[in-house]
C-alpha cells in the first residue's frame, strides 16, 4: 500500500465511512476506492478534489507534500530537543 493510499484508508476509518460509503460520495465504485487504498492506481484530480471536500483537508495534506511552514515547525522542535545539527532557527 503506498502512501496516499494508507493515507485514504486512514482518513476513510476516521469518518466511520466504509468503502462503499466513500466510493458513492466520490461517485465512483467501490473497487476504485479499493485499488486507490491498496496503492494499485492513484486518484485523478477530480477525486482529489473530492477526497479534500469530504475530508476537510488540503490537497497539500493529501498529498503529504510538506510546506515551508511546517518544515519550519520541525526545525524548531528538533533544535529545542536537540536533534538538529545546529541550534540556529531560520524564519
Amino acid at each position: 500500500m503506498d502512501n496516499l493510499g494508507k493515507q485514504i484508508k486512514i482518513m476513510r476509518i476516521t469518518k466511520d465511512l466504509t468503502q462503499k460509503q466513500l466510493a458513492d460520495m466520490l461517485g465512483v465504485g467501490s473497487y476504485i476506492v479499493s485499488n486507490i487504498e491498496k496503492g494499485r492506481t492513484e486518484p485523478d484530480i477530480e477525486t482529489i478534489k473530492k477526497l479534500c471536500v469530504i475530508f476537510d483537508i488540503t490537497s497539500d495534506e493529501l498529498l503529504g507534500i510538506e510546506t515551508e511552514n511546517q518544515r519550519r515547525q520541525v526545525k524548531i522542535y528538533n533544535s529545542f530537543n536537540g536533534n538538529g545539527n545546529n541550534n540556529k532557527i531560520d524564519f
